[in-house]
């Protein structure tokens, strides 16, 4: 059985930077939502 689950990834805040990865790359604080499940076959 698989099972393939849905979520929305909402950017709420920016946040401060751990390191510096790549040039206008930007972190942000999310809130992540569960939309769903489905089964598959």
């Amino acid at each position: 059985m698989k099972i393939l689950s849905d979520f929305q990834i909402i950017p709420v805040n920016k946040a401060t930077a751990p390191y510096i990865y790549k040039e206008e790359f930007e972190y942000y604080e999310v809130e992540v939502r569960y939309m769903g499940s489905q089964q598959l076959e």
